[in-house]
């Protein structure tokens, strides 16, 4: 007699939809709203003109958070007269700070053509300072 109450999960049940995830990491491709994203996370409601501030006036802005509203990632409302933006959910935000975990060393070593040329060693690496 099999005593065991926990229903069994098939490997079906555990299926991603692809392309809905990769729509996620598409709106994610661009800095200024991988940036709108952070900052809302940091600081809370920002008004769009506090936004524009912190992101030093990026054309990208408007576009940034039409694209965030239309995916629900951010939410807009009125607060004394004036529109400030929110998070829906900090899971994006925690992806995001997770993500740049990852790309945030001082230096990141990359190959160039002279490193397989005919210069051998490590010639061929730069040190490249992406912060």
């Amino acid at each position: 007699m099999n005593t065991n109450t926990h229903t069994r999960v098939t490997d079906s049940q555990y299926a991603i939809d692809g392309e809905l995830v990769s729509e996620v990491f598409r709106l994610l491709s661009s800095p200024v709203r991988v940036k709108i994203i952070h900052l809302l996370h940091r600081d809370g409601q920002l008004s769009a003109a506090a936004l524009s501030e912190r992101l030093e006036g990026s054309a990208e802005l408007a576009s940034g958070l039409a694209k965030l509203l239309l995916s629900k990632i951010i939410d807009a409302k009125r607060v004394n007269g004036e529109v400030v933006y929110e998070l829906t959910d900090t899971a994006l935000a925690d992806l995001v700070d997770l993500a740049h975990r990852y790309a945030a060393p001082a230096a990141v070593v990359v190959a160039t053509p002279l490193a397989f040329g005919s210069c051998g060693g490590m010639s061929g690496y730069e040190n490249i300072n992406w912060g």
